[in-house]
């Protein structure tokens, strides 16, 4: 517990999710959608307040484009309403640019820290052999290069933190995987 004695906190949360898949020839849309509220306290007799671990929103969609001979292009995107600010961790870091945030100047009027979306593009090449499946490609992950500050749970309170979010980052890669024997 925050004050340092051992205990059993309460957190409580409510919402709905939701989940749609729309396909159409070589193209397929994967939809999600989620609202939520969680509160959480130390004590019983403490007042709830909200859970910083949370975001009240958050929207995904995955569209994948068979372009054919082997080839897919695929377009990934996502939004997450921002979390209530901690107002304990008064900074966030960012070790890309090696600097401290300080957070005061960029949560809302209402202690709520900015909204995140994201655009990862990828397009990749593969081949199928008899027991084992083969593919190339060029993932470019966060190309809106939007970052905000995240979490960063350890476990023990007094080491958590808050640190910036990943950069735009091209990844050129190879994966292949053995396929299951036929009976």
């Amino acid at each position: 517990e925050s004050d340092g004695t051992l205990g059993q906190g309460e957190a409580r949360t409510v919402g709905a999710e939701t989940a749609a898949v729309l396909s159409y020839r070589n193209l397929r849309l994967d939809l999600t959608g989620a609202v939520m509220r969680s509160q959480q306290r130390e004590e019983p007799q403490d007042e709830w307040s909200h859970s910083y671990r949370y975001h009240p929103v958050e929207l995904g969609g995955l569209l994948r484009w068979g372009l054919g001979s082997g080839w897919t292009l695929s377009a990934q995107g996502g939004f997450s309403s921002g979390a209530q600010w901690d107002t304990k961790i008064p900074t966030a870091t960012d070790m890309t640019n090696n600097e401290t945030i300080d957070l005061a100047t960029i949560v809302d009027s209402d202690g709520w820290l900015p909204d995140y979306y994201s655009l990862d593009l990828k397009i990749s090449r593969s081949h199928t052999f008899k027991d084992w499946y083969l593919s190339f490609y060029i993932d470019l992950q966060n190309v809106t290069n939007h970052r905000v500050p995240e979490l960063i749970l350890s476990g023990f309170e007094s080491t958590n933190g808050y640190g910036m979010g990943m950069p735009f980052l091209p990844v050129v890669g190879i994966a292949g995987r053995i396929l299951p024997k036929e009976d």
